[in-house]
């Protein structure tokens, strides 16, 4: 029985995880421009030459000014952004950010199988 109640808690702990990990983002490390962020349409980091750091579901444009979108509380908040100010701007790398969740996933199977053999086992491999 407590070895069960042990397998449920660790599955509980596992899909936790995969919850929180489900939304991982990874930006490319190299710096693009507002006009290739918002042709590309993906994820973006924006840091200011204040040092502050934005995170944007995407960049719009509409009548000469860049727009960082985001989701905030189910609805879209539009913050200007004046191209003087911004000091870097990081796209989303889909790839890298795919692979890691996927590989954190798969890692957090293996986890739960060998702790799982491990408790069945009675502690021993």
């Amino acid at each position: 029985m407590k070895t069960i109640k042990k397998l449920i808690r660790l599955i509980a702990k596992f899909f936790a995880l995969v919850v929180l990990l489900q939304s991982c983002t990874v930006y490319k490390s190299a710096n693009s421009t507002l006009e290739h962020a918002f042709k590309s349409k993906s994820k973006v980091k924006v840091t200011t030459t204040n040092n502050d750091s934005y995170r944007f579901k995407r960049i719009d444009f509409e009548q000469g000014k860049f727009y960082g979108v985001q989701k905030v509380k189910g609805e879209l908040k539009y913050i200007t952004l004046d191209e003087g100010s911004v000091l870097s701007v990081n796209e989303e790398n889909r790839a890298v950010s795919s692979i890691s969740t996927f590989g954190v996933f798969i890692g957090s199977i293996l986890g739960i199988i060998v702790t799982a053999f491990y408790l069945d086992t009675g502690g021993s491999l």
